[in-house]
């Protein structure tokens, strides 16, 4: 019996999953992307705060694996700009076809080697999927389309706001729940009659003011990070965080320093041209952006501006290549 059998008839057994799993409504432990790195964007944990991630245990040798690989690029096309990602995690041992594979099939989202969540880890049959929402609960679990049709509401969801609030018990706050959301404009403003009750003893005021501390400091982390490793990246994040907290001047001069250096200001208007691109081609119109010519006009000596320019590569390599552009 030829290997990619056993994947195939375990496959099947993963039909009948549900999401009634244990992990389903967990909060979800992402791995780390340090290493075991094999094709598309790079990406680290900080990225994913507040995106939709659509999880795919995958292998090569696994035909139905092969079969899902269409609608998962799909799904990248359509929703990649809209805070979600689909990561794959080959979890078959690897092998020179694993890249070939990839690269023949514009693949356009990160794939990791035996990268695994600690709540929703492979059941032994592939392909298996794992859906997260942008609050890092994990949506459901199962084959790759049984969550297909859940990704829609999950990525409306996150443009509504990551809530800062969440697994805060609120009863007489209860209307701050869909207020103080990540990106939400001055929200700040709202927390000053908060912090006075919250001197006067009130417990539940208190829980509120710790929540959002807490969120704010490590969203100030998560940028401190971006800075080192992705600056384009950093200029979003912070412009964000001015809105919703304006007075958090950590990183006004640094947000300056971005916005004046030219090789920034071609970066926005690459990643502007590269997105219209996408939306062209998620309607099904020909696009053929050449990967080469962005990649030349942007060279740097900066790792920050070269990761830049790798994910920006990966986005224009995953779009058609042999099409005409319009």
């Amino acid at each position: 019996m030829k290997t990619y059998l056993i994947p195939l008839f375990c496959a099947a057994l993963v039909g009948f999953v549900s999401q009634a799993l244990a992990g389903v409504g967990q909060k979800a432990t992402l791995p780390s992307f340090n290493g075991g790195y094999v094709h598309g964007p790079k990406i680290a944990a900080g990225d994913l705060r507040g995106k939709v991630v659509f999880f795919e245990y995958w292998g090569i040798n696994c035909p139905p694996c092969r079969a899902a690989m269409p609608h998962l690029i799909e799904m990248q096309k359509k929703y990649g700009s809209r805070n979600f990602t689909v990561i794959g995690s080959h979890v078959q041992f690897m092998s020179p076809q694993v890249k070939t594979y990839l690269a023949e099939n514009k693949v356009n989202f990160p794939i990791y080697e035996h990268k695994s969540i600690i709540e929703a880890p492979c059941p032994g049959g592939i392909p298996y999927s794992v859906l997260i929402g942008a609050d890092g609960r994990i949506i459901g679990q199962g084959s790759p389309s049984q969550l297909y049709g859940l990704v829609e509401e999950a990525v409306k969801a996150a443009e509504k706001g990551l809530p800062i609030l969440d697994g805060v018990e609120l009863k007489k706050y209860k209307p701050l729940e869909k207020v103080l959301v990540a990106g939400g404009k001055n929200i700040e403003a709202k927390m000053e009659p908060l912090r006075t009750a919250a001197e006067e003893g009130d417990a539940e005021a208190r829980a509120v003011c710790e929540a959002y501390d807490t969120w704010l400091e490590l969203e100030k982390g998560r940028i401190e990070e971006l800075i080192e490793r992705n600056p384009f990246k950093a200029v979003g994040a912070i412009a964000k965080l001015k809105k919703s907290v304006p007075s958090a001047t950590d990183f006004d001069e640094q947000l300056e320093t971005f916005r004046n250096d030219p090789t920034f200001k071609k970066l926005g208007e690459m990643d502007k041209k590269i997105a219209a691109l996408e939306k062209k081609q998620a309607k099904g119109r020909r696009v053929a952006p050449t990967a080469a010519k962005l990649k030349k006009s942007l060279e740097s000596e900066s790792e920050g501006v070269a990761a830049v320019c790798d994910e920006f590569e990966s986005r224009l390599d995953a779009l058609s290549g042999d099409s005409q552009e319009d």
